[in-house]
């Protein structure tokens, strides 16, 4: 069974260039190629695309066009807009993403250090309880100046 396709050589060619646009992944480029497509698919008008402030993209200079020239435009302008709002959410998607690692990172070096902080305490307690009952109390207490500025040294580097 074969189908046989129903759309025009200028429609084939319009999709083909909204699957082009609709393809790119920045803001420039996409508009680049929308300008460009408009250019190929309506030679004889000098339409130029430009995007707002709220990332639409609009068409200008299209006196002239016939009303199915006009849908044209208007489809590569709606991809363009499409294109674009995709591509804003990706990257702000990304951005996310690299922040929440950032974060992630910073709370594993932070426990990291409170784990260390932690278990120096401990062992200044036991090295204290060994200075005060033991009958060796100047090696422990210089033990317990070491530890105590292992500690020290640890809560400046923070």
């Amino acid at each position: 069974m074969r189908v046989t396709s129903t759309l025009t050589h200028v429609e084939e060619h319009l999709l083909r260039e909204i699957v082009e646009i609709a393809g790119e992944v920045s803001p420039e480029r996409i508009l680049r190629k929308a300008n460009a497509s408009i250019k190929r698919l309506l030679p004889n008008l000098e339409v130029k695309f430009s995007v707002n402030d709220n990332h639409q993209v609009l068409p200008s200079n299209y006196d002239g066009a016939t009303k199915e020239e006009f849908e044209y435009i208007a489809l590569i302008a709606q991809t363009a807009t499409f294109s674009i709002s995709n591509s804003k959410s990706t990257d702000l998607a990304n951005r996310l993403q690299i922040y929440e690692e950032r974060l992630r990172i910073a709370r594993d070096l932070h426990d990291r250090v409170l784990q260390r902080i932690f278990a120096t305490g401990i062992s200044l307690e036991g090295a204290l309880r060994k200075a005060v009952v033991g009958d060796r109390s100047e090696e422990h207490t210089s033990e317990l100046q070491s530890r105590l500025h292992l500690v020290c040294r640890l809560l400046l580097e923070k």
